[in-house]
């Protein structure tokens, strides 16, 4: 087509591609005055940000500069007030200094994951004063994605609030063993099983929370037996 392609770089500034193409010109067309433009019209940014949910802030927990400017820099712009801070156990702390509307939680933070964060707040639901089966039960319905554990999630916190009594550990009824056994007598990876498996033997290490709620839809689903705490 006679035409070349190539690139540019400058370490610390930037790359730069680009294309050339020679196309023959349409008959009757002008060179220049009536060529079409072929710029790209700026987008059309609504003028009115959503108003945030009451005064509640949000709480982002991010420990990525970038992504934390970026982010908070969207938020505020559409009206929200942000606080920002860089791990696990930062979000914690201002958790528990200030109540929240939203919180968003980076998984992977120093010092305590997001992962971590999130189990270590399951303790501090009660002193919160957060409904859980409110929350749970809310999401239950104008989500996109909807979930059967939610609503094993619900019924189990109508039957037991709070989950008093029940321990946070999950019992191992055999499935997951030999499964596993075949598996590894096949040379069959799989693990998501063995990790399910291993976590339910960790489960009798540490009564956790989280553990907790895996015993309780445990037995909803499946009718395993559940050990009181």
């Amino acid at each position: 087509m006679g035409g070349r392609i190539g690139v540019t770089s400058t370490p610390g500034t930037g790359t730069l591609f680009w294309l050339e193409l020679r196309w023959p010109l349409a008959v009757g067309a002008s060179r220049a005055a009536d060529a079409p433009s072929l710029e790209c019209p700026a987008p059309v940014l609504s003028q009115a940000p959503p108003a945030p949910v009451g005064n509640a802030p949000i709480l982002l927990a991010e420990d990525n500069e970038i992504s934390a400017y970026v982010a908070r820099t969207v938020l505020a712009k559409a009206g929200y007030q942000v606080d920002v801070v860089a791990s696990g156990t930062q979000a914690l702390a201002a958790l528990r200094r200030r109540r929240y509307g939203l919180v968003f939680m980076d998984m992977r933070m120093p010092a305590m994951s997001g992962l971590e964060a999130l189990q270590a707040l399951a303790r501090l639901v009660s002193d919160l004063g957060i409904d859980a089966e409110g929350v749970m039960a809310a999401w239950r319905h104008g989500s996109v994605v909807r979930s059967w554990l939610l609503d094993l999630m619900v019924r189990a916190l109508q039957q037991t609030p709070d989950l008093d009594g029940i321990a946070g550990v999950a019992q191992d009824s055999g499935e997951g063993r030999w499964t596993i056994d075949a598996a590894i007598d096949h040379a069959v990876p799989i693990p998501a099983i063995s990790a399910a498996l291993f976590a339910r033997f960790a489960s009798r290490q540490d009564d956790s929370p989280a553990m907790k709620v895996i015993a309780t839809l445990r037995n909803q689903f499946g009718g395993h037996d559940v050990q009181a705490s």
